[in-house]
């Protein structure tokens, strides 16, 4: 009897997952962006930033692309999700400018002046190009709050190649991938 217990409690153990091997956590990389923008004649405008909309796909795992099809890396994730990170960025590049009496979340802004929205295009590493690089692409637009004027609109893109073949590559390339978007987008921005 004592067997047939022992045995039955084996199996219990056996799939309820105890006897199988310890699966490790993902590991989480951060991204670091450097805002390096020139300042810009001061105005008594605010502006209301919309977080950048992403699809489904750019949340927390690190993706790639080979050929037409998009992949994750195994066991790496994002620390913070790509929508969340270029948010932010172009923000604090925007604020660096001096352009704006206020620049902040359009919900955080008390009637902004103007408005900018924006959707990630592509935040990826390409294993098709030699070097591999990482992929940041970002839709944004520029409008009058209470109107109906595009002040500004465009596709802004970086594609920085990575150092070495290796997922702990992708970190820096993907850092200075979001922070020439930011910049980018922070002079361009800084002309309204």
């Amino acid at each position: 009897m004592r067997r047939a217990a022992c045995i039955a409690m084996i199996a219990i153990m056996t799939t309820a997952g105890c006897a199988r091997p310890a699966i490790p956590p993902p590991v989480r990389y951060t991204i670091a962006p450097e805002i390096s923008v020139e300042t810009a004649p001061s105005t008594e405008r605010t502006l209301g930033v919309r977080p950048v909309r992403a699809p489904v796909v750019y949340r927390t795992p690190i993706l790639y692309t080979e050929g037409f099809k998009l992949r994750e890396y195994s066991q790496a994730e994002w620390a913070v999700r790509p929508d969340h990170t270029i948010t932010r960025a172009i923000i604090d590049a925007i604020v660096a400018t001096g352009r704006f009496q206020d620049v902040g979340d359009a919900s955080n802004v008390n009637r902004p002046e103007l408005i900018l929205v924006g959707d990630i295009r592509a935040f990826e590493i390409d294993h098709d190009a030699t070097p591999r690089e990482a992929i940041c692409e970002v839709r944004l637009e520029l409008r009058e709050t209470f109107g109906t004027k595009l002040l500004w609109a465009g596709n802004l893109a970086a594609r920085v190649p990575l150092e070495e073949d290796h997922i702990s590559a992708v970190p820096k390339a993907m850092s200075e991938a979001v922070s020439r978007v930011a910049n980018n987008a922070a002079a361009k921005i800084a002309q309204h």
